[in-house]
C-alpha cells in the first residue's frame, strides 16, 4: 500500500513540474530554469519507475504469500476430512478448490493492490492538483466527476436490472414441412 501510494503521488506531482517549466522557463525564456526543472522531472520519473517496480514486487509477494497460506489451510482441512466427506464433496471439487479458486483469490488481491487501490489516491491527488492549479480547472473537474459518478450509478443500476430481467422464451415456430393428407 505504501509503494502504491507513493507511486501515485509521484504521478500527480508531474503536472506541477510541467506548470513550473512553462511559467518559470518557457514564458520568460529562461533556459537555465527549463534545464533545472527538466532534471527535477527526470529525477521524479526515475523515482516513479523505482516505486512502480517496488509496488509490483510487494503486491505480487503479498498475493503469493496469502495464496500460499490459504492453500496450506485448505490442505490441512482436506487432510482432516474422513473418506465419506471426501466422497460426498468429490475429489475433483476438492482439487478445483485448492488450485483454481486459490488462483482466483490471488488474482483478485493482486488486481486490488496494483490497479484498484491507486484509483482513489489518484482521484484525491487530481482534485488537490486541480484546486491548486486553477479555479476554472477545479470547477470543470467537479462537473466531470459528478457526471462520471452519475453515469456509474445509472450504469450499474441498468446492468443490475438487465441481469434480473427474465429472458423471453423463444417464439414457437410452426413446422415448415408439408403434411400429406389422405
Amino acid at each position: 500500500i505504501l509503494f502504491s501510494t507513493l507511486y501515485t503521488f509521484m504521478q500527480v506531482l508531474l503536472p506541477f513540474y510541467t506548470r513550473r517549466i512553462y511559467s518559470e522557463g518557457i514564458v520568460v525564456y529562461n533556459m537555465d530554469m527549463i534545464v533545472e526543472i527538466g532534471i527535477g522531472m527526470l529525477a521524479l520519473t526515475l523515482l516513479s519507475i523505482a516505486l512502480s517496480f517496488s509496488n509490483t514486487y510487494f503486491s505480487t509477494r503479498t498475493s503469493v504469500e496469502y495464496s500460499r497460506t490459504l492453500r496450506n489451510a485448505l490442505f490441512t482441512k482436506v487432510s482432516s476430512l474422513c473418506q465419506s466427506d471426501i466422497d460426498k464433496i468429490g475429489v475433483s471439487s476438492l482439487i478445483t478448490r485448492t488450485t483454481n479458486d486459490v488462483k482466483q483469490v490471488h488474482d483478485v488481491i493482486l488486481n486490488v493492490l496494483k490497479s484498484i487501490l491507486p484509483v482513489p489516491i489518484m482521484l484525491i491527488g487530481g482534485l488537490v492538483m486541480a484546486f491548486t492549479l486553477s479555479r476554472d480547472l477545479a470547477t470543470a473537474s467537479r462537473l466531470i466527476i459528478a457526471f462520471l459518478m452519475f453515469c456509474g450509478r445509472v450504469g450499474s443500476v441498468s446492468f443490475a436490472l438487465a441481469l434480473m430481467e427474465k429472458k423471453a422464451a423463444p417464439p414457437i415456430k410452426n413446422p415448415r414441412e408439408k403434411i400429406t393428407i389422405g
